[in-house]
């Protein structure tokens, strides 16, 4: 649910329309069982023209389910479509690699598998976008003027 928060920001301000991939349920006819993957996969054939954006976790927060991430990811390329993963529920305690399932940006609340801190996180922005984005973080140390060795001089160096 977290987010789905950002989402809904986003669509307000840009005037986009977010889509929810229902939960899914078992086929009655076919007796399949439900599957997260072929939801999302159904939902990007039926609207690929118009998704911008698919934001998925790699295992669903609400029963556990693996979604297969290669899948998503070669569907969301063939449709041009950016592919945002949520590895909250699962980096640390499950393989993940951005060169084996591309992803536009990877965000993980380390808090779970990777031990870190409550609070803490670790987001991964693919390479093509680094001259796109404006980063979330703005300070003195990311700009180019502040990349020089005299500001991480000792502050007796700096009296010298």
């Amino acid at each position: 649910s977290s987010e789905v928060y950002c989402w809904q920001e986003v669509c307000a301000t840009c005037g986009a329309r977010l889509i929810i991939v229902d939960f899914p349920r078992k086929d009655e006819e076919t007796e399949e069982e439900p599957c997260w993957t072929k939801e999302i996969l159904d939902r990007i054939r039926m609207d690929g023209t118009t998704i911008g954006v698919v934001c998925v976790p790699q295992v669903h927060w609400s029963d556990g389910s693996l979604i297969d991430l290669e899948l998503v990811s070669a569907k969301c390329a063939e449709y041009d479509i950016k592919l945002v993963v949520d590895g909250t529920q699962s980096v640390g305690i499950h393989p993940f690699s951005v060169r084996e399932i591309p992803c536009d940006a990877l965000a993980v609340s380390v808090h779970k598998w990777l031990l870190g801190p409550v609070g803490m996180s670790l987001v991964y922005i693919n390479p093509k976008w680094h001259t796109e984005w404006m980063p979330l973080d703005q300070h003195e140390r990311s700009r180019v003027a502040f990349q020089d060795d005299v500001f991480d001089a000792m502050p007796s160096a700096m009296t010298e």
